[in-house]
């Protein structure tokens, strides 16, 4: 008779140790799931899943160091096959598409965890999506957005200037603010500043939907 399957490997990286703790616990009581480990940090998020070779990681996006998005794009570089999924503190739309960008397998706000996590484990580890529901009428109407062309104009681009279009290019690319300034070396007060301008430009209310209209209007090509 053959053997029982090998269980899920499950690594959990939370900064806050009862979260870690209810997470494994629920984790720990479900039939064909193991936690091989855990982390308090993102700036360790890498080694460990170079270290573990986990199946799934379940990653708070608010960390200390390395924030979750900043870990996941590291441990990406380390391993394109493990499946991740970002635990939320809030419905921040930015937060969701820049974890996507990264590229997050799932994304649950961190009161809705508890519930159904095991399902979710299974199946993003199957190679599905899961999706915080609260998200969900957020994400329909980015999308009806991009069908009516309502995330901004051309004038408003013509009216972007030269620093704004560089902000905005990695913006779309899912950087944050610090990120942003580092890059091009200037104080991150002087990205919101810049953030907030391309906003009212493009006739715009978030920076997901600037970073929606960055891609359509394909302002990775544009010099």
């Amino acid at each position: 008779m053959a053997g029982a399957p090998e269980p899920i490997r499950v690594l959990v990286a939370d900064a806050h140790e009862l979260a870690r703790r209810g997470l494994e616990s629920v984790l720990q009581a479900e039939p064909g799931i193991a936690v091989v480990g855990e982390l308090a940090d993102g700036a360790h998020a890498a080694r460990r899943v170079r270290d573990l070779r986990p199946d799934v990681v379940l990653m708070a996006v608010r960390m200390p160091g390395a924030g979750g998005i900043d870990a996941l794009r590291s441990l990406r570089e380390v391993d394109s096959e493990v499946r991740v999924v970002m635990l939320a503190d809030s419905d921040d739309a930015d937060d969701l598409v820049a974890a996507v960008r990264a590229g997050a397998d799932g994304y649950l706000l961190k009161d809705e965890a508890a519930v159904g996590i095991a399902e979710a484990v299974r199946t993003v580890y199957r190679g599905g999506a899961v999706l915080a529901p609260a998200l969900t009428r957020a994400l329909f109407d980015a999308c009806r957005r991009v069908a009516s062309g309502d995330e901004g104009t051309a004038d408003g681009r013509r009216r972007l200037s030269p620093r704004e279009l560089e902000v905005l290019r990695l913006v779309a690319r899912g950087r944050s603010n610090r990120e942003i300034a580092a890059e091009l070396v200037i104080a991150q007060d002087t990205v919101k500043n810049h953030v907030r301008n391309i906003l009212g430009k493009l006739k715009l209310k978030s920076r997901t939907e600037a970073a929606t209209y960055a891609v359509r209007e394909r302002l990775f090509d544009a010099p």
